[in-house]
């Protein structure tokens, strides 16, 4: 019943298979291992992204605070060396102010 060739045609057949098998199973898991590799550099890029992006923009509302407390500085000096003339100009502004409004 059972041919000799036929059987060993099909343990060579299922010899190739499993050695089939085990090359894909490493190369899985190669490929799992570089996977993870890649997905760690590009979380450390996106920590450095992060730390440099909340660098930048605290640098820059520290330069932004600054310079808002100097015009007011230079605006309350302004104010107290000419009292007259800023009353003056904060009385045409409401008036232009209020004129845009109601029209």
């Amino acid at each position: 019943m059972n041919n000799p060739s036929t059987t060993s045609t099909l343990r060579d057949t299922a010899a190739k298979g499993k050695d089939a098998l085990e090359t894909g199973k490493h190369a899985l898991a190669d490929a799992a291992a570089h996977a993870r590799s890649k997905v760690s550099d590009m979380e450390l890029f996106a920590e450095k992204s992060l730390k440099s992006g909340r660098d930048s923009a605290g640098k820059a509302l520290e330069k932004t605070e600054k310079k808002t407390k100097e015009m007011m500085s230079d605006l309350l000096e302004l104010v107290e060396k000419n009292p007259g003339k800023s009353l003056a100009a904060a009385v045409a502004v409401g008036f232009l102010a209020a004129r845009a409004v109601r029209n």
